[in-house]
């Protein structure tokens, strides 16, 4: 008969409960989400004090307020979860001529869960927590335009820019690292036909949710999720006459390193300060807008702790063995 010591009774029951208990506690609570909305509508560069749209001047337009030497737009799209990653960009779509910058890039969508709302759906975050499934999603589209180009066939009333970027991570598939991102940008050279006091004018809706729950023994994460939004436009003979415009209601950011559920929800109207442009001169415009999100979920792997309990079971047994040898 084998007489066990106290010490070594204690680790062959801690062993077998390793082994048997513990393998059975997969962690079902634990998640991440990272959420990222970011609207912006009737995008206009008008005349001072809520005046009139700029006219884009051209063949079927000769007075137009604004020619546009040059003018771009271009976007991106991309997502990656535990190492995998895809990728969607727009070549440079004019911005003065058809389709006149509008670019609508396809979903990306990277996991199980795919896809969990359909193509170009912003209107609202589309995700509610805890998570229940793991993806990475990324969407953008723009539309319309900046100047009034009616008089040239094109369209008028301002243009629409919308991204968003999402991750999800389910502790039901253990481990997990995200990231999504989706971004446009404008960027146009232009020549003032008249002297004018201009300014930029839009409306917004922007949609935030960073959600963390490492409730379930072992289990660490961190999630964010962010917007930016820019302008700049300068005089090229004279780069001290700049206005450069970033309003602080679209550079959110939430970090999560702990456990909590933040949603934040904002909408509204905006108008930048005033720029002078004077006629015959020339500007540099950019615009960019970003949405963002990332999370990091780590969950121990029910084999780790089986194996952890058949440690335990070890050195009880060697324990023994080695007393009765002596």
């Amino acid at each position: 008969m084998i007489r066990l010591s106290t010490r070594t009774r204690s680790l062959v029951i801690a062993g077998f409960a390793a082994a048997g208990v513990l393998t059975l506690s997969v962690p079902a609570g634990a998640g991440a989400i990272g959420s990222s909305v970011l609207e912006i509508f009737d995008f206009q560069l008008r005349h001072a004090g809520g005046g009139a749209q700029l006219t884009l001047a051209g063949a079927g337009n000769p007075g137009g307020d604004i020619t546009v030497i040059q003018g771009n737009s271009t976007a991106g799209i991309g997502v990656g979860l535990n190492g995998v990653n895809v990728a969607a960009a727009s070549p440079a779509v004019p911005s003065a001529l058809p389709p006149y910058g509008a670019i609508d890039l396809a979903q990306q969508c990277l996991g199980p869960g795919c896809s969990p709302f359909g193509e170009n759906m912003y209107g609202s975050i589309g995700q509610v927590a805890p998570p229940t499934s793991t993806y990475v999603v990324g969407d953008m589209v723009m539309s319309g335009s900046m100047f009034d180009a009616s008089a040239l066939g094109g369209p008028a009333g301002g243009s629409t820019v919308r991204t968003r970027a999402d991750v999800s991570i389910f502790s039901g598939t253990n481990d997990g690292s995200s990231s999504s991102s989706g971004g446009a940008d404008v960027a146009a050279r232009l020549t003032a036909n008249q002297n004018m006091d201009v300014e930029f004018s839009f409306d917004f809706a922007m949609s935030l949710l960073a959600f963390l729950d490492t409730s379930e023994p072992d289990t660490s994460g961190n999630t964010q999720s962010a917007t930016a939004w820019s302008l700049s436009i300068v005089q090229l003979s004279n780069p001290l006459n700049r206005l450069n415009y970033s309003p602080s209601e679209l550079q959110q950011t939430i970090n999560l390193s702990v456990d909590a559920n933040i949603p934040l929800v904002d909408s509204g109207s905006l108008v930048s300060g005033i720029f002078t442009m004077l006629a015959g001169q020339t500007y540099q415009l950019s615009v960019n807008q970003q949405s963002r999100a990332n999370a990091t979920l780590f969950v121990p792997e029910p084999g780790m702790l089986a194996l952890f309990g058949a440690g335990l079971l070890l050195v009880g047994f060697t324990t023994t063995y080695r007393r009765r040898s002596s």
